[in-house]
Order: C-alpha cells, then structure tokens, then sequence
C-alpha cells in the first residue's frame, strides 16, 4: 500500500473517530434529554428548553467543524486563502451561495465560515439521502440541516416549515446552498449551455446557470437574513483533469490551493420577487464566470490574478488557527476518553451499542430526529 494511501486512510479514520466521540459524548446525550424531559415534565416551559437545546447544539457544531476545519488545513498539503469582503461581520445571519465545482466545496466553504464565526449556526441543503449515514448524517439531523428531496413542492414545503421552526424559537441560522443544483462536470456544463441557447442567454465556461426556486423560497420568508455572501471557488487540481473528490482525500491526493473570493450584498438590496431574484442571481453568475475566467478557471495549472496565494492576504487565517487548535484539542480528549471507557467499561460499551441502534432505528424506520424536532416543536407553541 503507497505511503499516501495509508495517510489518507488514517486522516479519514481519525476524522470518523472523533465525529464518533462527540456524537456519542455530547450529541446523544442532548437528543435523548430533549426527548425524554418533556414527556417526563408535561409543565416545563418547553420554548425556552428548546431554545437552550438549540444554544447547546450549535457549541457542538462549532467545536466539530473547528476540528474538521483545522484537520483540513493543518493535517494536508492544501493552501487555503480567503479573500473576504471588508463588508462581511463575523456572527452576522447571512445566505451563502457558491458556484458547485466538485465534491470538495463544503470543506472550503466551512473553513470560510469559521473564520467568520457562523459555522455553528449555519445550515446547509443537502440531499435526503446523506440524513442516513452513520454518524455524520445523525449529527446533521441535531444541528437541523436542511435534507431535500428533490421533489421540488415537498422540498418548498420543507424548507418553509424549518425557517418557520427556527423563527419561532429565535435561533439565528446562516444557509449554505448552491444555486446550480450539481456539481460541475462535463455533461451538466452541456446541460446547461443548452438550455442556455435556448432561452436567449450567455453560455458559462466555469459555471452553470443558477436555478432560483430554492433560493427564492429562503428569500421570501420573513427569517431575519442579514447578508448574502456571494463566493467564488476556484481549485488548481493535483494533476491534469482529476477533479478533487472524496477518493482524493482517501488516496492523500490534495488540490495544492484552494481559493475563495467572498462578495456581500445587503438583504434590503436584493430583489424578492421571482423575476428579479433569477435576474439578479444571473447576473451574479456571470460575474462568476469572468472571475474564474480571469484566474485561469480550475484547472492543474497554477491559479493567477486573485487566486493566486501571493496576491491574496487572508487577515483571518491566524485567528481561526487559534480555533482549530481549541476544536481539536477538545476532539483528541474525548478519542482518548472514549478509547479508554470502550476497553474498561462495560456500562460505556452497552450505551454506545444501544445509542448506534436507537440512531439506525430513527433513520431506517421514522423521518429521522430533524423531522421530529421541527413536528413536535411546532405543536408545542
């Protein structure tokens, strides 16, 4: 087995390790607590309780992706620069849209939020499918990411549930969601372009035309949004063609630099109406193109112009490296604790056997702990 394979394989371990220690130490725990009082105490004021839930939750979610994010930039080869608009407040409640390029974006795009200091309250849109992996998918479900479907009035309905969920028990949330619907490859660029010349419009070289209804949906709720950061990704690939993938972190086979340019646009500036909005995010889109277009687009070669870690002076890096070594310190106490109660204690090995089956029985056999939280939530106000 290559070298690089076998540290791949132990970056992804201990990356799975520790989402398995905090899940088991203190995402389960929370779950249970917040299922178990309020049948055991019908009185309890149940809207703060789910307020201190929601508070408590997203801490965990900071201190996971602090170690996540810092296990991205301090354990690879990766350089990561982000160039963030001057205009953008660190905790603000902002909408985060991106181009999709590949498989990879979330790990920048949540290394960008840290600096920020959104990521604990920041939910993402992502498949329906991803709710049921083990660990990971259970872990999203407590945080109250945003699982879709595809069917798009039931997703329409879903997310308009969440934010009402959300609004009623005054959770700040920030959302990540890509407007192209897919990741970029070949055939969706020909899909897109397509449909492109059909409607009269600009055929992309970096992107895809961007779809609105999701977005739409988020905008025309009352959820009080401050921002939206607009963000361009761009990767200079390892070698020729291999675009960064999930395989690449297993083989050790890290794109060299990773670049994010941040623009913010103020919520009041954004046009609400269908028309408008798909205009306006068009128009964004564009601007994408030409960004990328000028840094010579992604690609093995070196990124130039903007994208190029020379040219870019990202004032946060040292910061968040002082919230990485925090994530990752808290991580590495409870692999430890975890390593040690697994082989002395028996009562410790029965409760992480019986919490993995109540989890796998919750996804295989109901709508999963997101579902329920934002069902009995609603009732109970």
């Amino acid at each position: 087995m290559y070298p690089s394979r076998v540290y791949g394989i132990l970056y992804l371990l201990l990356m799975t390790v520790s989402a398995w220690a905090i899940f088991m130490w203190l995402l389960t725990p929370l779950a249970l607590i917040c299922l178990v009082v309020p049948s055991m105490f019908p009185r309890a004021p149940t809207k703060a309780f789910r307020k201190c839930y929601h508070a408590v939750a997203r801490r965990i979610s900071t201190v996971w992706f602090y170690f996540a994010c810092g296990l991205f930039e301090m354990a690879t080869s990766i350089k990561l620069r982000v160039n963030i608009d001057p205009s953008c407040r660190e905790g603000e409640r902002s909408i985060v849209i991106c181009n999709h390029h590949s498989h990879l974006d979330w790990y920048p795009l949540l290394c960008m939020l840290c600096r920020l200091q959104q990521v604990g309250q920041t939910r993402i849109l992502l498949k329906d499918s991803l709710k049921r992996a083990p660990i990971f998918g259970w872990g999203f479900q407590c945080f109250l990411y945003i699982f879709l479907a595809r069917r798009r009035d039931q997703d329409l309905g879903w997310i308009h549930n969440v934010l009402n969920y959300l609004n009623a028990y005054g959770e700040p949330s920030s959302l990540l969601i890509f407007p192209e619907g897919t990741d970029f490859c070949q055939e969706t660029v020909e899909k897109s372009n397509e449909f492109a010349k059909a409607k009269g419009l600009r055929c992309f070289k970096h992107v895809l035309h961007p779809r609105t209804k999701g977005l739409h949906a988020i905008m025309e709720h009352s959820h009080d949004f401050d921002a939206i950061y607009d963000c361009t990704l761009a990767f200079q690939y390892f070698t020729e063609n291999e675009v960064p993938a999930e395989q690449s972190i297993l083989n050790a086979r890290y794109p060299p630099v990773i670049s994010i340019n941040i623009e913010r646009f103020d919520i009041k500036d954004i046009p609400k109406d269908p028309n408008g909005l798909q205009q306006w995010c068009s128009n964004r889109f564009t601007c994408k193109d030409d960004l990328l277009e000028s840094c010579g687009g992604s690609s093995h070669l070196p990124l130039i112009g903007w994208a190029n870690p020379a040219n870019m002076r990202d004032v946060s890096q040292e910061d968040v490296w002082i919230r990485y070594i925090w994530g990752l310190g808290i991580a590495f106490v409870l692999d430890l604790l975890s390593f040690h109660l697994l082989w002395t204690n028996q009562m410790f090995r029965n409760y992480s056997i019986i919490a993995t089956i109540i989890w796998l029985s919750v996804c295989q056999f109901d709508d999963g702990f997101d579902r329920w939280l934002v069902r009995s939530g609603t009732c109970t106000l």
